[in-house]
């Protein structure tokens, strides 16, 4: 609406974003060089970078005058911010997947719950604290916050980050249980 793009324009913005998936093997690769924790950092750090500009462009915080340039920067982030994410969760399900190669799949499947109802959670949150979204620039502030997001909890997270080389002592000591006390608070969240 601020800048006056047809929806055209606007269904390009959205969807170049996936357009990043074709290079999705890249943080695989940047993973298996330098490891789990500086993948997620990378991957942290690149959302936080592109969400806030984005943001800023949005917000017209960066002024840019012509409608092709916005159109640019914002499919550039889109596709910057998909490739941050592959980051983080190339780097969090294979880390998983390693640490626990008897059970991978639950401990995937677990993870892949828990970021859903974190973004569900993020969304709620936004909305008990700011209202609803409208068509307000203030509405966009919701993309700062995850920039913030994306970028806090990758590095807070990314020391526990690591592959153990004793696959056999953490294969012995997780168990069903401690799966099902994960599903049953996944549960309880979703409620």
């Amino acid at each position: 609406k601020q800048f006056g793009l047809h929806q055209s324009q606007l269904d390009t913005i959205s969807t170049t974003y996936f357009c990043a998936g074709v290079l999705s093997w890249v943080p695989g690769m940047i993973l298996d060089k330098k490891g789990p924790r500086f993948t997620i950092v990378l991957g942290g750090s690149l959302m936080g970078t592109a969400l806030t500009l984005y943001w800023a462009i949005c917000r017209k915080i960066i002024h840019i005058h012509s409608t092709g340039t916005v159109i640019f920067f914002l499919c550039l982030f889109g596709v910057i911010t998909f490739f941050g994410s592959a980051c983080v969760t190339g780097a969090s399900f294979a880390t998983l997947s390693r640490n626990h190669p008897t059970c991978s799949g639950t401990a995937v499947g677990v993870a892949k719950g828990w970021v859903g109802l974190c973004g569900g959670m993020y969304t709620q949150i936004w909305t008990g604290f700011v209202g609803k979204p409208d068509d307000s620039a203030r509405t966009l502030d919701f993309i700062l916050m995850a920039a913030a997001l994306s970028f806090g909890v990758n590095l807070a997270l990314s020391p526990l980050m690591s592959v153990s080389t004793d696959t056999v002592k953490l294969t012995d000591t997780l168990r069903p249980h401690h799966f099902q006390i994960c599903y049953g608070i996944l549960v309880l969240m979703g409620v």
